[in-house]
C-alpha cells in the first residue's frame, strides 16, 4: 500500500497493545488452573510426558544417544521425531536443579505458547505486509477458531487432543512466514534472511509438517507475492539452502536408514489420502471448517474477506499471495480422494498425512 494508504491504516500504539495485552489475559488467566505438578487432561499430552521424561533421564546421565525406550521397541529421538519442543522443557526442568517438576515445566510451556498463539499472528500477519487493523483482527480470531475437522489449529486440539509439537508450530509458523515473506520482498537483502531461515528451521525442528507446510507457503509468496520473481527467487533459493543446511545433522541420517524405518500404526483413508472435496466444501460451506457448535462470524467473514483478497489480487501481491496460499492449502486437504495426484505437486505430499492440512487451511483463513 501507499504511504498515505499505510498511515490511514495505522491504530495508536497503545491501542493495539491493549488489545494484545487484554487478549493475552482472557487466553492465560483460565489456563493457570492448569500450573501445577498434575498432568494436564489430553490425549497426546501423557506420551509427550513420558518422552521428556526420559530426556531428562539421559541427560542427567550424561548420555548423549536420545534414545527413547519409552515406546513400542523404541526410536532415535534425533532421527525420527522432532525433539526440540521436549528437549526444551527437559532442559528447564534440570536447569532449575529439580526445583521446577517435569509436570510444571510441561504445563507451563503450554499455557506460555497458547497464550503467544494470537502474539505470533499479529506479529506474522504485520510481516507479510497487512495493515495494522487486518492483523489485530488476526490476532483476536486465531484462538477462537473452533472445527468439525480434528487436528486444526484450535483449543481443541491442544487440550483435548494433546497435540504438544503442534502447538509449537502454531507458534512458529505465522513467524516464519512473515519473516520469509518479508525477505522475499524487501528492497535489499540483509541479516534478516538469516531470521527468516531460523524461524523456518525451528518450524521443522518442532513439527515436520508444519516445516512443510511453512515452506510451501514461502514459496507461494515467491511465486506470487509483491515483489518481482527476479528479486524473490533467488532469495527462496537462499533461504532454502540455509534451512537445507541446517537440517543435514536430521536429513542424512534418516536418508541412510529410511529403509529400517517403521511406518505409522493407525491407518485410515482421510488421513492419507484427505477429505475429499464434497466434504471439505461441506465442512467450509457450513460454517464448521472455523465455527464449529457456535455462529458462523469467521465464516462470514472469511467468504467476505476472500473475495475482496481476489478481486484486489491484481494490484495487492500479498494479498494475492495469501489468496493462493488459501486455496492451495484446500486442494491439499479434499487430497487425492477427489483430485488424484495432482496434489503431489507438491512432492513431500506423498509421505504427509493430508488431513493435517486443515492447520495451515485455518491460519490462511
Amino acid at each position: 500500500m501507499s504511504d498515505a494508504e499505510a498511515q490511514a491504516e495505522r491504530l495508536p500504539a497503545w491501542l493495539r497493545r491493549s488489545v494484545l495485552l487484554a487478549l493475552t489475559l482472557a487466553l492465560g488467566l483460565p489456563a493457570l488452573a492448569i500450573l501445577g505438578s498434575t498432568p494436564i487432561y489430553g490425549d497426546d499430552h501423557s506420551s509427550h510426558l513420558a518422552v521428556i521424561a526420559e530426556l531428562a533421564a539421559l541427560l542427567r546421565a550424561g548420555e548423549t544417544d536420545l534414545f527413547c525406550s519409552t515406546f513400542n521397541l523404541g526410536f532415535p529421538m534425533l532421527l525420527y521425531y522432532q525433539p526440540l519442543p521436549h528437549l526444551a522443557v527437559a532442559l528447564l526442568h534440570l536447569a532449575s536443579l529439580g526445583r521446577l517438576s517435569l509436570e510444571l515445566c510441561f504445563n507451563a510451556s503450554v499455557v506460555l505458547l497458547w497464550c503467544a498463539y494470537p502474539l505470533a499472528v499479529h506479529a506474522g500477519a504485520r510481516r507479510l505486509g497487512l495493515g495494522d487493523r487486518a492483523a489485530l483482527l488476526a490476532a483476536v480470531a486465531a484462538p477462537t477458531v473452533s472445527s468439525a475437522l480434528p487436528f486444526g489449529l484450535t483449543l481443541h486440539s491442544v487440550m483435548g487432543l494433546g497435540l504438544y509439537t503442534q502447538l509449537w508450530a502454531m507458534v512458529l509458523f505465522p513467524l516464519a512466514l512473515g519473516a520469509c515473506a518479508r525477505t522475499l520482498a524487501a528492497e535489499r537483502l540483509d541479516r534478516s534472511a538469516l531470521a527468516a531461515a531460523g524461524l523456518l528451521t525451528l518450524t521443522w525442528l518442532c513439527h515436520a509438517f508444519y516445516g512443510v507446510a511453512a515452506s510451501t507457503a514461502a514459496a507461494l509468496f515467491a511465486l506470487a507475492g509483491p515483489a518481482p520473481l527476479r528479486r524473490a527467487l533467488p532469495r527462496l533459493g537462499l533461504l532454502g539452502a540455509l534451512v537445507l543446511a541446517s537440517l543435514l545433522f536430521w536429513l542424512l541420517p534418516a536418508a541412510q536408514s529410511a529403509a529400517f524405518a517403521g511406518g505409522w500404526p493407525w491407518d485410515g483413508v482421510d488421513r492419507w489420502e484427505g477429505y475429499g472435496v464434497a466434504r471439505v466444501l461441506a465442512t467450509l460451506g457450513t460454517g464448521r471448517l472455523l465455527d464449529e457448535g457456535g455462529l458462523p462470524l469467521l465464516s462470514l467473514a472469511l467468504a467476505a474477506g476472500l473475495g475482496v483478497a481476489l478481486a484486489r489480487a491484481r494490484r495487492d501481491g500479498t494479498l494475492r499471495a495469501l489468496a493462493l496460499c488459501f486455496l492451495c492449502f484446500l486442494l491439499f486437504l479434499c487430497g487425492r480422494r477427489s483430485l488424484g495426484h495432482l496434489v503431489d505437486l507438491q512432492p513431500a505430499n506423498l509421505g504427509l498425512q493430508l488431513f493435517r492440512y486443515v492447520g495451515p487451511l485455518q491460519l490462511c483463513a
